[in-house]
């Protein structure tokens, strides 16, 4: 992040792997989708292909959801999934591989 090579990176991966391919998120299979496969895929309903009104109204749910507050909220979920996961199935063990 600090050297700013993200858009090197997404270039060297679809040169790869083309516009479509699988890869590994935070340890979870994802899929990565760019160019005109990524449109075929999403359709015209995507926020950037949709405009006057429908833009409106999908970004404004958009924003809504990234505020401040909810963001503290989900914080709060995901941490206490996180505490509950960790008093589950780390406790108590001295080595924990990753």
């Amino acid at each position: 992040m600090r050297s700013n090579t993200g858009e090197k990176w997404l270039e060297q991966r679809i040169r790869k792997y083309g516009p479509v391919s699988k890869l590994s998120l935070f340890g979870n299979p994802s899929v990565f989708i760019h160019g005109q496969a990524a449109n075929k895929l999403l359709g015209a309903q995507n926020l950037l292909e949709l405009r006057g009104d429908d833009h409106k109204r999908v970004r404004g749910a958009m924003v809504s959801f990234l505020k401040a507050e909810s963001l503290k909220q989900y914080v709060g979920k995901m941490d206490q999934e996180v505490r509950l996961h960790i008093q589950t199935h780390w406790k108590g063990k001295h080595e924990v591989q990753v």
